[in-house]
């Protein structure tokens, strides 16, 4: 195991590499839509197809993260 700086290093090295990630357009909407799909599926119902919920999870996400 590490000593606490070079354990400190990495996470802070981590921590860069997921700004980055999160600063890459196509990775967010990746991301956010697999997340929304997860949930869509969970949430999907009868009355409203988890296609639709995957969307106004989307729309919400993005409108709280870029706002």
């Amino acid at each position: 195991m590490g000593s606490l700086p070079s354990v400190l290093d990495d996470l802070d090295f981590q921590g860069e590499k997921m700004k980055k990630i999160v600063k890459n357009p196509i990775l967010n909407s990746l991301i956010i839509g697999m997340g929304a799909g997860v949930v869509a599926a969970l949430l999907g119902t009868r009355f409203l197809p988890y296609y639709v919920v995957a969307l106004l999870i989307v729309t919400f996400i993005r409108r709280v993260s870029f706002d």
